[in-house]
């Protein structure tokens, strides 16, 4: 195994624990996917019943990330819990329902590429911008701690 895909999947891993973390402190159970091959890592479940499907997205040091069409559902019970590591240790993470995407326009955080033109080849898919302009955003309408306020 190369030493970029190890550090990738350490990464991730801190990530899906960090994400599992905020669902358990909130009352939630945490259950596991043991493979990833439709874009779920874990499924969070309260005692009353509220389920989530959450997909955890990862980055140190990236401008943009996205879900692959095939991945996406477009449902509020279908999450995205994205985490920026900084090199300090810190963190900050944001958790993004599906929904966000079907109502957004292409111009703030999250991204709608559709990749139509038959000279692009790449599946169609739904982006999340996290350069230093879009942090601000970010914090206001998907912060881990609005989420869990209702």
């Amino acid at each position: 195994m190369s030493k970029k895909k190890s550090s990738n999947q350490i990464k991730g891993g801190i990530g899906e624990l960090l994400a599992q973390a905020e669902f358990l402190k909130h009352g939630f159970h945490v259950y596991n996917s043991v493979v990833d091959d439709i874009g779920i890592d874990f499924i969070a479940e309260n005692d009353s019943g509220k389920r989530f499907y959450v997909q955890v997205k990862t980055v140190t040091d990236g401008n943009y990330t996205f879900i692959r069409e095939s991945e996406f559902r477009g449902t509020d019970d279908y999450l995205v819990l994205y985490t920026i590591l900084d090199n300090d240790g810190s963190y900050d993470s944001y958790i993004i329902p599906e929904s966000a995407w079907v109502t957004a326009c292409d111009e703030g955080v999250l991204s709608h590429r559709l990749y139509d033109r038959p000279d692009q080849k790449s599946e169609e898919e739904y982006g999340i911008r996290t350069g230093k302009g879009h942090r601000s955003e970010l914090n206001d309408k998907y912060s881990v701690e609005a989420f869990f306020k209702d």
